[in-house]
Order: structure tokens, then C-alpha cells, then sequence
């Protein structure tokens, strides 16, 4: 194994074993012992990926930030034979699977990287040389995500959404602005691409709380009726929320309720208290009674955290002989979080119940449906008058 030791000059040197009978010293110019560990660490798994004839990403990474930050250390990792396949053509796969493990991110987000990677093998293919990609070909890929059906998801393959082409020109964008930044090409080809709108707005539809109400009245499981009204009187996430509800969050008697959204991977976990309204309070005491024959702690039992409700929610907009709205269950949450900010609540407020920024709200949940718009034109008027 490669060690440290110290010079007289306060500097560290690695010693390790590479091609020799007799150990190989190169001289550091750090005098942090911590550095040199760390240098002596990587070094070691260079010799054992050069021995065994693997590649290891984690090498790429570290040589690719070396060749920034110590020249001198990476020139003498090239003489020693264990620098160079960083300057060998990299493929698609390779950069790919290097920019999500350099990035400390949530899994929901390296999936949303893993599915944009799928789109770019499936035009470019896996094995395509990443310095072979030109501006035209960033063009075309453009054109390809614009009239292409790519989308699998359906039964009909079908071209992907404006928006989900935006999503997916910026994070192709941040694949390539990382390979510039390691040196794997000279000049991002994607640079010039405009990503355009993030937002779906064929999706949004605003759903009264008039409809809600009269969904609620027709259902009989007391289970669902409390998931429906979670979602549009308290604006709950999903079953993010939900599986960790505990009765002893409910306040009856001050009519509110906390959400505990247990995060991932070193995200802090949030607590927000909405306020309850007289049908949620009433919903929620009709499941209550029903589990007292078997009293449980949780509201809802052998949830999971990542169980699709929306499936179910449309299901009774059925039943209730209603057409089912896009996205059924978030545009609960949408049109609750477009109620608080209605209510004229100020923006911190708003971001307490509602469990995102204002700024995110504005972007992403408000509905100018006919009704918000009339009294606001009518309170425009009423102001002008006064």
C-alpha cells in the first residue's frame, strides 16, 4: 500500500510500488498530512486499476481535477504510466457515469440525470467519442428531440413535451459544460442550444374544492377520503407525506396537522404545519373511529414512501362519473398551494404551509383560473375607485 512520510521541509512524500522491485517516492509539494494521505490514497488505486486492467471512475475524476490543480503530480503520474488513458477519447457512457459521481446528489436527481442519459444513448449511442460530437450535432439532437417519438412511456411512443425537452437541453448542457471543465473537450457543442420553458403548463388544471367536496361526499373508504382531502384542503405531497402520519400530528383542537417529509441522502428532514379545514377535521375523525376497533399509531398503515396514489385518485374521479383532470393527484396539491397564495398570506407564510419557496410557488403551482382572475380584476377596480 502507498504511505506518507515527511520531509525536512515540513513537505510529504508518497511511497508506493509500481513496476519496480524497489519502491518509487514522488515528492509532494503539500504540507498538510491529510492531502498527502488522501494523494497517496488515490495514487494506490491508479497502480491496482493499471494492474488488474480496470477502469475506475473515481481515477478519471481525480486525475482530470489533478491536471488543474498540480500539473507538475499529474506529469509524473504520466511518466509512470498510470495518467494515461485521461488523455485517451472518452466515450458518452464514461463522461456520464463520471458527472453523477462526482455530484453529491439526491437519487431523485441522479435518476432525472440517468433518464436524460438514456435519451442522449439512444440518439448518440453509449460509445459515441465525446470529442466527436460537433455544434451541428448538438443542432440535430435539438431537431431529433422536437419530432422523434422518444417517449416510451405510453403505449404510443410519443415526441416529448416542451418542457421535457428543456429539462433535458439543460442537463445535457451540465454533461458537457463538466466535460469542458475536465478537458475531455475543448468547447461545450451543446453551448449554443437555447433550453427554452421548464414549465408544463398543459398539465396545470385547477380543481375546485366545490369538486373535491362533492368526490369526497360519494366515497365510502374512509382510507381514500382522508388521502383525497389531504391532498386538496392540506396540499400534501403524496405518500412522502402520508406514510409517516401519525395520529399524535393531528391537533383536533387548534385544527392543524404536520408533515414530516423524511428527505434522502443528506438532505435535512422538514416539518410544516397547515391549518385544517372543517371537512378535512371531519374526514380525518371518521378514520380515526374506523381503526378503533384496531387503534394504530399511523394514520395509514403499511404505506410506503414511494406508493403511487394518483392511480387510485383517478379511479374515484371516475367512480364519482367525472372526467378525470391531467395529472390528478398534484393538481390537488397545485390548487391548494394557488388557494394560499390567493388568500393574500405574505411570501413566508406562504412557503411554511405550502413546504417550497415563494419563488418555486410562483413558477410552478400558481393557476390563474376564471374565478381568481374575476375578483382580482374586481379588486383592481375597487382600489382604482377608492
Amino acid at each position: 500500500m502507498a504511505s506518507v512520510s515527511k520531509r525536512k521541509n515540513g513537505k510529504y512524500t508518497v511511497i508506493f510500488y509500481w513496476n519496480k522491485p524497489y519502491p518509487i517516492k514522488i515528492y509532494l509539494s503539500t504540507k498538510n498530512r491529510r492531502e498527502a494521505e488522501r494523494a497517496a490514497d488515490n495514487i494506490q488505486s491508479l497502480v491496482d486499476s493499471a494492474r488488474n486492467g480496470t477502469v475506475n471512475a473515481e481515477n478519471d475524476y481525480w486525475l482530470a481535477k489533478l491536471r488543474e490543480g498540480d500539473v507538475e503530480l499529474h506529469s509524473k503520474l504520466v511518466k509512470l504510466g498510470l495518467a494515461k488513458n485521461l488523455d485517451s477519447p472518452k466515450t458518452l457512457k464514461e463522461l456520464v457515469d463520471l458527472f453523477i459521481l462526482q455530484n453529491d446528489k439526491k437519487p431523485s436527481t441522479v435518476k432525472a440525470y440517468a433518464q436524460v442519459a438514456t435519451v442522449l444513448y439512444q440518439i448518440f449511442g453509449e460509445s459515441r467519442k465525446v470529442d466527436s460530437i460537433s455544434t451541428e450535432d448538438a443542432s440535430r439532437f435539438l431537431s431529433d428531440l422536437k419530432t422523434i417519438p422518444l417517449n416510451q412511456r405510453s403505449k404510443t411512443p410519443q415526441v416529448y413535451s416542451q418542457a421535457t425537452i428543456s429539462k433535458t437541453v439543460v442537463k445535457t448542457k451540465s454533461f458537457f459544460n463538466f466535460a469542458e471543465q475536465i478537458g475531455w473537450v475543448e468547447k461545450s457543442p451543446f453551448r449554443f442550444l437555447k433550453s427554452g420553458s421548464q414549465v408544463n403548463q398543459e398539465k396545470w388544471q385547477y380543481v375546485p374544492r366545490e369538486t373535491v367536496s362533492g368526490i369526497l361526499g360519494k366515497m365510502k373508504n374512509p382510507k381514500w377520503k382522508a388521502i383525497l382531502a389531504l391532498g386538496r384542503f392540506a396540499g400534501c405531497r403524496g405518500s412522502s407525506e402520508m406514510f409517516n402520519l401519525t395520529w399524535d400530528m393531528i391537533d383536533f383542537e387548534n385544527q392543524t396537522l404536520t408533515f414530516y417529509a423524511i428527505k434522502k441522502e443528506a438532505y435535512s428532514d422538514v416539518r410544516r404545519t397547515v391549518p385544517m379545514n372543517k371537512l378535512l377535521c371531519l374526514i380525518l375523525r371518521e378514520l380515526k373511529h374506523s381503526q378503533e376497533s384496531n387503534p394504530t399509531k399511523h394514520l395509514f398503515p403499511g404505506m410506503r414512501y414511494n406508493d403511487n396514489i394518483g392511480t387510485m385518485t383517478e379511479k374515484y374521479i371516475i367512480q364519482a362519473e367525472l372526467t378525470p383532470w391531467p395529472e390528478p393527484w398534484y393538481n390537488l396539491r397545485r390548487s391548494f398551494c394557488s388557494d394560499v397564495m390567493e388568500a393574500g398570506v405574505d411570501p413566508k407564510v406562504y412557503e411554511e404551509i405550502c413546504g417550497h419557496r415563494f419563488e418555486t410557488g410562483m413558477k410552478h403551482y400558481q393557476i390563474l383560473h376564471p374565478d381568481r382572475k374575476r375578483k382580482g380584476i374586481d379588486r383592481v377596480r375597487e382600489v382604482m375607485d377608492n
